[in-house]
């Protein structure tokens, strides 16, 4: 659970409550699923009953998780259409269909095949696919 609230930390930009809201709610649903399991193999004469009612609990707080995340992503659309969320830290997202643009107007594939060729790189074939060495 503590690799839940580092992954939360490191790669979405929230404030201090959105933080500990988030990782409450992330780790509510496993610990309670634990507690309920614990109980039902106790089978004592209350463990069906906290079973049948933990357990809806813990649907509720992971479709809570769900909607939180939804906000926190804050998905919005870009000048080509695109949808994409913009609440992560510095993640490049994969752009395959060239919708991002850069400032001076290129597309991505545009910047990398300038880049490459003013490295003075030669390709090479590996595996049906072309990569780039710079010359030694």
């Amino acid at each position: 659970m503590s690799i839940v609230a580092a992954l939360i930390r490191l790669d979405l930009s929230l404030t201090s409550f959105e933080y500990k809201t988030t990782v409450a709610f992330a780790i509510s649903g496993p610990a309670a699923t634990a507690f309920a399991a614990q109980q039902w193999y106790q089978k004592t004469n209350t463990s069906a009953a906290v079973v049948g009612t933990v357990m809806p609990l813990v649907y509720c707080t992971h479709g809570l998780f769900l909607l939180i995340l939804l906000y926190i992503c804050k998905v919005s659309e870009q000048r080509g259409g695109a949808m994409l969320p913009t609440g992560f830290r510095s993640v490049m997202y994969i752009d395959v269909f060239g919708w991002i643009h850069d400032v001076a107007g290129m597309s991505r594939p545009a910047l990398v095949q300038e880049e490459t060729r003013t490295q003075h790189c030669r390709p090479i074939c590996w595996k049906g696919m072309i990569h780039h060495r710079t010359k030694q």
